[in-house]
This record gives structure tokens, sequence and C-alpha cells, in this order.
């Protein structure tokens, strides 16, 4: 119990059940003899490791037409490097700050480069290639089932939901878009997910038990979509008759060969799975230290997704394409509407009939070239893609459609106090691989 078990959790809720999952790990580790204040060992920061691959589903040509510069790829790992000390990871002395960080970067016509900086909790060197928490990234891969459900006619966007959960508020009229959409205004479940898994960490929760959590708690406000999801997630399973994490796989991730991108109903078992750092009252604490299976399965569709960078990539292209749900559902620009802003992130915009998200260029000044605002194709939205991130885990995955290029960027701590510098830090990476080729 004190030496294998996995703790994780999902996004932009995290931090409110952060004191809960802190107070558990750290009676854990004072029963196994352990202070919880020693951050892991790292390895030298500004030791980055690069590997250079073709793009591992689509068909590369026999010899690359384009190539990111070696100059580039040093800036690149100098800035990867940096990432681990510059940013303000924790409020108080910069204990928050991740072990280890890695990029990988798709150019059009060129080959894929992975980079990375740091180390894993135990030493060794950070693995670009790992399979790490995608955590709510969930939320996408649930819906990109929906709609593979929706235009095959299997399930109907109109229909309400009484006939599948008549006990949540407002089943009479609440519909399966509202879910895709995420305004039914349920929010997130806050503090109920401690409530309910930290007396049986070992239990396995079925989405229809998770459901009757959620309905007994009614709406919680904000505007979190963990409910959404998880009430989508359950309509799924049973208009099919499979489970969710199976119906990702025959959707999503087998025929696209993404070997390594799962939905997980326990504590993920992948070889070389990437944990995380967190910081509770000065202490800093990591995923490895706490026992799961009940927090993975509570969260068994909005926030259990595990996947790797290369898989990310792939994953990235089949929705940018069409290829994963047909071209009238390709994540393009002209998928997002101004009036569609996050409503606690004005430059994220939620996307239409599509599930991922367009991102406005967040930095200020008459300059910008994304600034938020009507263009051409619909909103001139900088990047399009997901940034999940959960307990130990911080996740950009971006694709600019200027330029064609995507990055899919990991730190395996989500203790920044703002986001922003990252955000920059994905921006400036992108335009030094623009810029040299």
């Amino acid at each position: 119990m004190c030496d294998n078990g996995r703790m994780a959790h999902h996004t932009n809720s995290s931090r409110p059940h952060r004191l809960l999952f802190g107070l558990l790990a750290i009676s854990l580790l004072a029963a196994c003899g352990g202070s919880g204040d020693t951050k892991p060992s790292a390895t030298d920061p500004a030791h980055a490791t690069t590997t250079i691959t073709t793009p591992p589903n689509s068909a590369p040509p026999t010899t690359a037409t384009r190539r990111i510069g070696d100059a580039t790829i040093a800036s690149i790992k100098q800035m990867l490097a940096a990432s681990l000390t510059d940013v303000a990871w924790d409020c108080c002395g910069a204990k928050g700050a991740p072990t280890g960080a890695a990029i990988a970067i798709r150019m059009p016509g060129a080959d894929d480069v992975l980079i990375s900086t740091g180390s894993e909790l135990g030493g060794a060197p950070f693995d670009p290639k790992a399979p790490f928490l995608a955590s709510n990234l969930g939320r996408s891969l649930v819906q990109s089932v929906a709609y593979r459900l929706v235009d095959s006619g299997v399930l109907d966007p109109t229909a309400t939901i009484e006939a599948w959960v008549p006990r949540m508020p407002g089943a009479k009229t609440v519909t399966v878009q509202m879910l895709l959409d995420g305004t039914t205004g349920w929010g997130d479940f806050k503090t109920a997910i401690n409530d309910n898994v930290l007396p049986d960490l070992s239990r396995v929760w079925t989405l229809g038990e998770v459901v009757d959590v959620a309905a007994r708690l009614g709406t919680t406000g904000g505007t979190g979509r963990e409910i959404d999801t998880t009430v989508l997630g359950y309509i799924l399973e049973k208009a099919t008759g499979s489970s969710i994490a199976d119906l990702v796989r025959k959707h999503v991730t087998v025929p696209h060969g993404l070997n390594r991108t799962t939905i997980d109903v326990a504590a993920p078992k992948q070889a070389g799975y990437q944990h995380g750092v967190f910081v509770l009252n000065g202490a800093v604490l990591d995923t490895a230290s706490v026992p799961s299976d009940a927090y993975w399965s509570f969260l068994g569709a909005a926030g259990s997704a595990t996947s790797t960078l290369p898989d990310l990539l792939d994953l990235l292209d089949a929705w940018v394409t069409g290829e994963l749900l047909g071209t009238n559902r390709a994540a393009t620009p002209d998928k997002f509407r101004p009036d569609n802003a996050h409503p606690e992130a004005p430059t994220t915009i939620i996307g239409q009939g599509i599930p991922v998200d367009g991102y406005c260029d967040p930095r200020t000044g008459t300059e910008l070239k994304h600034p938020c605002t009507p263009g051409k194709r619909g909103l001139d939205v900088m990047a399009i893609g997901r940034q999940p991130n959960g307990v130990g885990t911080t996740l950009f995955l971006w694709y600019f459609p200027d330029t064609g290029i995507s990055i899919a960027m990991h730190h395996n701590s989500e203790e920044w106090v703002s986001r922003a510098p990252l955000a920059d830090l994905a921006i400036k990476i992108h335009d030094s691989v623009a810029a040299s080729s």
C-alpha cells in the first residue's frame, strides 16, 4: 500500500480537492515512515535528451523534405530546461516545481522531434515517450465516441436524458447535445469525490454508481464539466452495452493506432508510467504515494485518460484533419464563435460540434495576429487542441493552423501559480520552429 499505489485527479477542479488528497498522502507517508517533505531527486535539468522519429501513424515521406535545425533544437532544450525553475511553480519557495518536462513537435514534411529534460521521480532521465496522466483529455475522448455514435444514427443528440438517467436534475429537459456542449450547469463533483472515495480507496466504481452520486448532489455550480461528461459516458454505455473504456478503444484508439492512450477504470498499469509532484502545506508529495483505484474509477469518463506525447500528436492530427470524426467535424477555425469563450478563461473558445477547444493569443499588444476577433474563417484562433491538467501533471496540446505545426508539452506538476508562462513557452517554441524551417 505504501510503495506501489497511485493517485491522480482531474483538471480545473483538482486544486479544491488537493487538501484531502494531501492529507491522505501524508497519513500514508507517516504510516510508512516517510516525512513527505523532500522533493524527489532530479538529474541536472540542463541535460536534455532529443529523439527524432517519423510520425508513427501518418504516411511520412521516404526522406523528410524539411527539418528543425540543430540550433533551434538546442534553443528549445534550453527553454524547456529553464521552465523547471523559471516558471512560478509554487507560491512558497518553488517547492512544487516539476522534476521533468518533455515536448513533442510535429512540422509538416519533417520528422517528429521529442525533447525531454530533468528526471523521473526515481532519478532516471525523463522519458519523452512514457505514458502519463492526461486527465480530462478523457472528456474529449468520450465526446469523440458520442459524436461517432450521433453521426452513425445510434445516438439522437436532441433526445432528453430522462430515459437513461431520470434521477438527474432536469432530466426531462436536458438533452444529449447539452451534455456534449457542457451547458447543463451541473458543474463539477468538487469535494464529493473525496467524500465518496476516501472511505474505500480500493473500490472500483461503475459509472452508474457515480451518476447516483451526481444525482444526489444536484447542481454544484461553476463551469466545470465533470458531471456532464460522466453522465454522457454512462449514457454511451447504456446505449451500446459496452464500457466507456471499450468504446474509446473501438472508436478512437485502435482504429488510429493510439496504442498507449486509454481510459483507465483503475490505477494505470502501463509500464513506465510517469508520476508527478504536488505540494500541501509546504510538504512536497508525489502521485506514486497514494493508492488510487477509487479515484481513477470515479473519474472513469471525466478525468482518467492516460497517453503519451507521440500518441497525442496523432490524436490531434485525427481531430484536425477530420480523420477521426469526418470532415464536417474537423477541428478547423470555423468551428469557434466569438460568443462561446470559456467564462473563466476568455482566450479559450469552446468548439462547436467538436471535442476540442480553440485558443486566442493570450499575450497583449496591438501587434497580435490572433487577438480573439472574428476572421474570414470564423474566429481567428491561434491554436486548436486541449490544455488538460490534474494533480501532478500539466499538458499543452496545440495545433497552429497558420503553420500546420503541432506541439504536445508535458510537465509533471500542476503547481503553477499562473499558466501564462507555460502558454508563452509553447508559443515561443512554436515560433522558433516555424522560423527555423
